[in-house]
């Protein structure tokens, strides 16, 4: 059983628990860090979520937010393709105020057309053979044909590029930018954010206007060491527009240790640590160049570990 438990470990070793949601927001449909958020931060703007996960917290802004575009990232394929089916759960509520996913309990559909999308969206959900909660209301002809762009994939790498996948099944933002609005301002992507090495990041063109990297800097640090979290966090901040925010969340070092022997790899790394959680903010101002940050409030939470501090730092608006 113990060996089990330690395999089950390996397979989430970046972090990337298809239940993440389910388990920090238990009990509630809402994830309390969106009212850390201010809409003027991502309405018209370019926005990137580091670890995106099954793409809730994503969804939310795309919609409620209206951000020009937001790309989220995940190093899951898996966890990747559920958020691709998630964004159906979005579609056509039009009147809902918060990211809930509705669940339907009526048992007698006269629309065989709903029973279809339910179908589809259910089957689309299940990921690492767990099923996600939460299917479709109703459905028009419109969301059928996104879903089948989204979860299917019908030529290879040297065919067409009009489809919405490539040859790796990762979404092109041609189609989903057509009209800027959600759902077509948001993307997903499998990508290992964290840069192999130092010289990658002179590749590195400003892009976005606010960056989301919340309860991640942990999974980095003990899988790529001091250095990979440093390169992400240089990274991040050339990705930034001038005036760009980046919005932190880390994981205190506390919870580290918990972690700490999923692989040798990762044992050699947390006995190696000198940048502490404490330590990022002088880090990302006096090294990396950020001008000014901003502690938003502690949330209470239910679950212990997840009253986090979250940070929001600013690049400067011009080159200094």
């Amino acid at each position: 059983m113990k060996r089990v438990n330690v395999e089950k470990d390996c397979k989430f070793k970046y972090g990337n628990y298809n239940r993440y949601y389910g388990y920090r927001n238990e009990n509630t449909d809402v994830d309390k860090r969106i009212f850390l958020l201010q809409k003027d931060w991502f309405e018209g703007k370019s926005c990137l979520d580091i670890g995106c996960n099954v793409g809730h917290f994503t969804l939310y802004i795309a919609k409620f937010f209206e951000p020009k575009q937001i790309k989220g990232v995940d190093i899951d394929f898996n966890l990747i393709k559920a958020a691709r089916a998630n964004i159906l759960h979005y579609i056509d509520n039009k009147n809902s105020q918060s990211p809930k996913v509705k669940k339907s309990n009526e048992s007698n559909e006269s629309n065989q057309k709903d029973d279809k999308a339910k179908q589809i969206v259910n089957e689309s959900l299940v990921v690492n053979g767990e099923q996600f909660n939460g299917c479709l209301e109703k459905k028009d002809e419109q969301s059928l044909k996104l879903h089948e762009d989204i979860t299917k994939c019908k030529h290879d790498e040297n065919s067409s590029s009009n489809c919405i996948h490539n040859g790796n099944g990762n979404v092109q933002a041609e189609l989903l930018k057509r009209e800027q609005k959600f759902p077509y301002n948001v993307t997903f992507i499998t990508e290992n954010f964290v840069p192999s090495s130092e010289n990658l990041l002179k590749y590195t063109k400003e892009e976005y206007d606010i960056i989301i990297c919340l309860s991640v800097t942990k999974w980095v640090q003990l899988n790529s060491g001091d250095e990979g979290l440093k390169l992400m966090f240089r990274k991040i901040f050339k990705l930034l527009n001038p005036g760009g925010k980046f919005l932190l969340e880390p994981q205190p070092y506390k919870s580290y240790k918990r972690r700490k022997n999923l692989s040798t790899e990762i044992r050699n790394n947390y006995d190696n640590i000198k940048l502490k959680p404490e330590d990022y903010i002088n880090f990302l101002i006096s090294e990396v160049g950020f001008t000014s940050y901003t502690q938003l409030d502690t949330l209470k939470h239910d679950k212990q570990g997840f009253e986090r501090p979250v940070y929001l730092l600013t690049k400067a608006s011009t080159a200094l």
